[in-house]
């Protein structure tokens, strides 16, 4: 395997504007990353696109469109405005489309939604009736026939599904150790009370009774406590990895909101963590792939975006998103070298 050295900036230092940076930081090619709710996704078709404006909350504006996505994950050479500056090829797929009309993040098996009048989203609806702040995304309630071509849609959460589980497989089949996967995510404990097409406005603590008032960590990492890798202390290894690459950039985690980095703690894991990390696995054990489900490690991680992202203005500091990017690089690609010299250690056993 190739270890991969990534050189971390300090935290006077970085980067000002995203041309210099796409593709710019290596991760070890035995390390795939996934965006689930990445900010740059695939447009919808314009027929797709007129239906979704016809039934949209007008108040519903660009500005919160574009914050109900996630601003940190994902990145290529061909899309200067995003965050995260690994190489396209480490990318396994790419995005599924905006979450407001199918959630990739969540199991695409039947549509499930919640009216908004209902009160607070069940948190398991794929189409989704509300967004954080629970401001109303549809002015008129989609009907079924509308949700189900959501879900069927091109780079919809069906065809993502299947599309990440066929990749990975792909990459499992090829001779070597554990293959890494992460489905990197970023939140905040903010979220916009409201924003007009032109400017975001109202900034305030997103609705509890979740706690997000309390703040949000640096990061959580998650591995369904342990079912969805090899072994039983990936997430807090890995979130221990990342403190250390915070520590050697020479920059709190936190910066600006102190906290850890936690495992398995706010989050466990989101659906593609279950279905890589135990649908996958459990499909290849019965298949008789058992050295194929052995080398399965998948992780979420979940960022706070307060460290790189202006909420107000919801633009992105370069050189601090860098540094963000440049941490997860230098942690995964830590654990995987260790990953590896523990599956080659078993395997020898």
């Amino acid at each position: 395997m190739k270890n991969f050295e990534v050189q971390l900036p300090n935290a006077e230092q970085g980067p000002q504007d995203f041309s210099e940076l796409i593709g710019s930081i290596e991760l070890a090619d035995n390390v795939f990353v996934l965006a689930t709710h990445g900010r740059e996704i695939p447009v919808l078709s314009n027929e797709q696109h007129e239906k979704l404006n016809t039934i949209r909350n007008e108040s519903f504006s660009e500005i919160l469109q574009s914050n109900f996505t996630d601003f940190a994950t994902y990145g290529n050479e061909e899309t200067p405005g995003v965050t995260l500056y690994y190489p396209k090829d480490r990318m396994l797929v790419s995005p599924s489309n905006p979450r407001m009309v199918g959630d990739g993040g969540r199991n695409s098996d039947s549509v499930r939604y919640t009216p908004a009048e209902n009160g607070k989203p069940n948190g398991q609806d794929n189409i989704r009736s509300q967004d954080f702040m629970l401001l109303d995304i549809f002015g008129v309630e989609p009907s079924e026939q509308q949700m189900e071509e959501w879900m069927d849609a091109e780079y919809g959460p069906r065809q993502y599904h299947q599309a990440v589980k066929d990749a990975y497989r792909a990459v499992l089949e090829k001779p070597g150790g554990p293959v890494v996967l992460l489905d990197v995510h970023d939140t905040s404990e903010w979220g916009l009370e409201s924003a007009s097409d032109e400017s975001a406005t109202s900034m305030v603590y997103r609705t509890d009774p979740d706690g997000w008032s309390a703040g949000f960590p640096t990061a959580v990492v998650s591995d369904l406590d342990g079912a969805a890798s090899i072994g039983l202390n990936d997430a807090e290894m890995f979130a221990e990895d990342m403190m250390d690459a915070y520590a050697e950039v020479g920059v709190e985690p936190g910066r600006k909101n102190w906290g850890p980095v936690e495992a398995n703690s706010r989050f466990k894991g989101g659906y593609i963590t279950k279905l890589l990390g135990t649908e996958l696995r459990q499909e290849l054990i019965d298949g008789g792939r058992q050295d194929l489900a052995d080398k399965i490690i998948v992780l979420q991680v979940e960022l706070n975006r307060t460290n790189m992202l202006d909420d107000a203005t919801q633009t992105i500091d370069p050189a601090a998103a860098y540094i963000e990017a440049g941490v997860i690089a230098k942690a995964v690609n830590t654990f995987a070298k260790r990953a590896t010299v523990s599956y080659q250690s078993a395997k020898a056993a």
